[in-house]
């Protein structure tokens, strides 16, 4: 599943199966994006509505794109990863009015987890603001939440209550701050802060947070992505300023 932008600026999302292409339509905008899939082919994403705000949306291919709503007086939402059980994962928040108020969401398709059906805000660590990344077949969410002094952290939600995991030393005001992915065992990768201030991929093992390192010649790092063999992917820069995909496997450090 994806999305594509044409040269008036409006996009498609679209989804792909064995050479052909499957427009998902829109919300009754011009522009839609698509972001998770999962192996019943249910696609999440956001696109604009009538009155042009951004919508999450889930899209199957009897029921079409439904609107999945928004939360606390907030305008705007996206879905960003949906599970085997159909339950989506992503943010409310205000587009069109910065800070934006971002909360994260789960929408769940049956009442589960002790919460009704439909969209659930999964709060914050203190702070005013959270999103929500990624979520497991078992339901397990992780993202980045704002703590009681402003810093966002990556956590982890598993049945009512959001975990902070902790950082590599340092802090941040910005989102970008947070876990980005949780494999079927509850292991997450995603990105932390340095005592210095450096940007750094992490894999969390349950227990520790661990600084993943960077690229030769590089001084950032962030995680995208992780399977269920513990393998982590995502991004490093290198010498030069350039940035290189990397891969690791927990032995051989970041592969370029």
């Amino acid at each position: 599943a994806g999305f594509d932008e044409n040269a008036s600026g409006n996009a498609d999302a679209w989804l792909h199966n064995c050479g052909s292409f499957t427009s998902l339509g829109t919300l009754g905008g011009t522009y839609g994006e698509a972001h998770g899939i999962n192996d019943s082919d249910v696609v999440v994403g956001w696109s604009h509505n009538g009155a042009g705000k951004r919508r999450a949306y889930s899209w199957t291919s009897g029921g079409g794109m439904v609107d999945l709503g928004t939360l606390s007086a907030r305008t705007d939402s996206e879905s960003i990863r949906v599970n085997s059980s159909n339950e989506v994962v992503g943010l409310v928040y205000n587009f069109a009015s910065p800070p934006y108020n971002r909360l994260a969401f789960l929408y769940l398709p049956a009442t589960a987890y002790s919460l009704p059906m439909g969209m659930n805000s999964l709060g914050t660590l203190g702070g005013t603001q959270s999103m929500a990344t990624d979520i497991n077949a078992s339901g397990r969410v992780v993202g980045g939440a704002q703590n009681g002094s402003g810093n966002y952290r990556p956590f982890r939600w598993d049945s009512g209550t959001m975990t902070d995991l902790g950082t590599l030393g340092g802090d941040s005001v910005f989102p970008d701050h947070r876990a980005d992915a949780v494999n079927t065992s509850g292991n997450i990768a995603g990105r932390s802060y340095t005592a210095a201030s450096a940007k750094r991929a992490f894999y969390w093992n349950g227990t520790t947070m661990s600084d993943l390192g960077v690229l030769t010649g590089g001084t950032q790092s962030w995680a995208f992505g992780l399977n269920d063999s513990n393998v982590v992917v995502g991004t490093s820069d290198v010498t030069g300023g350039a940035f290189h995909a990397f891969v690791w496997d927990g032995t051989n450090g970041l592969r370029d």
